[in-house]
């Protein structure tokens, strides 16, 4: 078993990771992926992986951080690594006031649009998305950047039985 999602850059486990890591694996889990939620963070996330057997990162910038400055050499940096595996977390997220949808809709256009421009180098991944309260707005975004549609994992989706078909 993999846990696909996880946040290991988070305080909580500052000075503790080797001892999560042996954790998961007493439960049976045999790696992880941490996921970026900013650019630092994803740096974060990186040093991890590179640090520990077992776990993989991913790149982005998580909507609720979209107000915070981007290092886009950062994030590319980070997904040119063989221990970056995936794209995100990003998306919409219209359960918090803020940040704003400006700062949300930016940081995600940015992204997407980075990520194509990028695939056509070579930096090819799939994309997690955030999607809180946001379906109606976040698909038709996803649907035009010209990405791979089997290339989305929806780790937060708030939707129904409907949006679901929809993505389906």
């Amino acid at each position: 078993m993999i846990d696909t999602h996880c946040h290991l850059t988070f305080t909580q486990y500052e000075g503790q990771i080797p001892a999560e890591l042996d954790r998961m694996r007493e439960a049976g889990v045999r790696g992880c992926i941490t996921v970026g939620t900013t650019s630092a963070d994803s740096v974060a996330g990186l040093a991890i992986a590179e640090a520990h057997e077992g776990v993989w990162c991913s790149a982005g910038v998580h909507p609720l951080h979209s107000d915070e400055p981007v290092d886009w050499g950062a994030l590319r940096a980070c997904a040119q690594h063989p221990r970056c595996v995936a794209w995100g977390e990003l998306g919409l997220d219209n359960h918090y006031a803020t940040p704003g949808k400006a700062h949300q809709m930016a940081a995600l256009e940015g992204q997407l649009d980075r990520m194509v421009r990028w695939r056509e180098e070579g930096i090819v991944k799939p994309v997690i998305i955030h999607c809180r309260k946001a379906f109606d707005e976040l698909l038709p975004m996803l649907a035009a950047s010209g990405l791979p549609r089997d290339r989305f994992v929806f780790h937060c989706f708030t939707a129904g039985p409907r949006e679901m078909r929809l993505l389906l």
